[in-house]
């Protein structure tokens, strides 16, 4: 019983150990998934039992390695490359093994020829506008072809626009008619084709089905078959394309694009590989450095915006302020588009004019102090000189006017300049305010000397000088307590 236990206890952490593996282990997916886009699709083909190339839209952009307890990208030309020629080898790949067979061949033929033949709304279209097809190819050869009687009904009513639909509808249906003709009529014997002409067969062949979806979605976008309520006429009925086996065959002729390129150049679809998946890693570091970069420009610019809102009026602090917010905007814009460069260049021109935004707030800031330091010195001055009846009246009210003005004018200067000479001004005033107090001061002590006022000022210095003396004999004599005076002679 006690073995049993043991045993069955070994077996529990043998599978939470299994399960933690498999529980950390990341997906192929969510490994890639920071590196995408919104909205991008992905695919995958597997190269062996561990590592699997991804797929974004159809481009080869990683390699995926994983295991039960990780996942992880392959990354180098040199490893790459030994993955697809492994891939290669073990396929047996050649030119016979990836060649579409003859079945398949017809397969892809009856594709196109059953949505060549779903086409019949439109052959009812050219009837309802003419049956002899008549071409349109301006406004008088499409009157000219639109002569049946439903068709010139339309133009009785005096739809703007019809004969244009005719003439695009005709463009279409024709340019369809040699793209279906085309890819029947060139599709080659597969049977012949080189090693070379793989890769060629392939891409010719998706081109050529792209066309014909773009030329198809055109016809069913055009207004001759669109609802009234989707701006159209409805002259004719709504076309209904038979286009089941399309996205499976391109599926196929991509995968066909795939291995031929493997097959025929691995070093280069290894190397392309590489460049792709380092294009995404760098794009990802640009992103997350644009985020980190927008949130420090955000707070700087709040707290530049915070301090620059008193000064709003000052067209300097305006204009810096506008071209750090422009700056801003740019660098949102770049990052958007993925322009990390140039977003690197706009960010340091941001730096620069917010440092000489911020300087010239500051400069701003210390002259509407000094003004403000400056006013109230001169107030204070007027009004000590209102009080003494003595002061020439008709100049200080002269300096009292000049002081008023200048505390109107400070609030409405609309620059740095206009601030500064207001100030150098209103220094002028206090030194004018400044030196009539003097005057004054001058004038009474003159009147003091002529009547003998002067002894007010000799005697108590006399008698302070004399007091000083007998202090410093006394305390040379006593030593000054703990201190000792002592008397050095100059060296010479």
């Amino acid at each position: 019983m006690k073995t049993d236990a043991k045993t069955l206890l070994a077996t529990l952490v043998l599978l939470l150990a299994v399960f933690s593996c498999f529980a950390t282990a990341q997906t192929a997916t969510e490994l890639v998934s920071p590196y995408l886009e919104q909205g991008e699709a992905l695919s995958f083909m597997q190269l062996d039992e561990q590592h699997s190339i991804i797929f974004v839209g159809k481009q080869m952009v990683f390699i995926v390695k994983q295991t039960d307890s990780s996942t992880s990208l392959v990354r180098g030309t040199y490893q790459i490359t030994s993955l697809l020629n492994s891939y290669v080898s073990k396929n047996n790949m050649s030119t016979a093994t990836l060649l579409p067979s003859e079945e398949e061949a017809n397969s892809n033929l009856a594709v196109v020829r059953s949505f060549n033949a779903s086409r019949t709304r439109e052959i009812d279209c050219h009837y309802f506008i003419g049956p002899d097809d008549l071409p349109c190819t301006d406004k008088d050869s499409c009157l000219r072809s639109c002569y049946t009687p439903l068709c010139r009904g339309m133009l009785g009513v005096s739809n703007e626009g019809f004969l244009d639909a005719i003439k695009d509808f005709k463009t279409n249906t024709r340019v369809l008619n040699e793209q279906v003709a085309s890819f029947e009529d060139n599709y080659p014997d597969i049977t012949t084709l080189s090693e070379e002409q793989l890769l060629s067969f392939a891409n010719v062949r998706l081109n050529e089905l792209s066309a014909i979806e773009k030329s198809a979605n055109a016809l069913r976008q055009n207004k001759l078959f669109l609802q009234e309520t989707s701006g159209g006429f409805y002259f004719c009925f709504s076309v209904d394309y038979n286009t089941t086996g399309i996205p499976e065959l391109k599926s196929g002729l991509e995968l066909l694009k795939t291995k031929s390129a493997i097959f025929s150049d691995s070093w280069s679809v290894a190397s392309n590989i590489d460049s792709n998946t380092q294009a995404r890693i760098d794009t990802l570091a640009g992103k997350q450095w644009c985020e980190e970069q927008k949130q420090l420009m955000q707070q700087n610019l709040q707290a530049f915006q915070a301090n620059a809102s008193p000064f709003q009026t000052i067209s300097d602090v305006s204009f810096l302020s506008s071209n750090v917010e422009n700056l801003n905007a740019a660098f949102n814009s770049e990052c958007a588009q993925k322009k990390f460069s140039q977003a690197n260049s706009t960010l340091e021109a941001f730096n620069r004019n917010l440092a000489e935004a911020s300087d010239l707030l500051e400069r701003v800031t210390a002259r509407r102090q000094q003004f403000n330091s400056l006013l109230e010195q001169a107030k204070q001055r007027i009004s000590e000189l209102s009080s003494n009846s003595s002061i020439n009246s008709t100049s200080l009210e002269e300096l009292n006017s000049s002081v008023v003005q200048l505390e109107t004018e400070f609030p409405l200067a609309s620059n740095y300049s206009e601030l500064s000479l207001l100030t150098a001004s209103l220094t002028e005033k206090n030194v004018q305010l400044n030196a009539l107090a003097g005057i004054k001061r001058a004038e009474q002590f003159a009147s003091s000397t002529e009547h003998g006022g002067l002894q007010q000022f000799i005697v108590p210095g006399l008698i302070l000088l004399v007091a000083l003396g007998v202090a410093a004999v006394l305390l040379s004599r006593k030593g000054g307590g703990d201190r000792t005076y002592q008397y050095s002679p100059p060296q010479n």
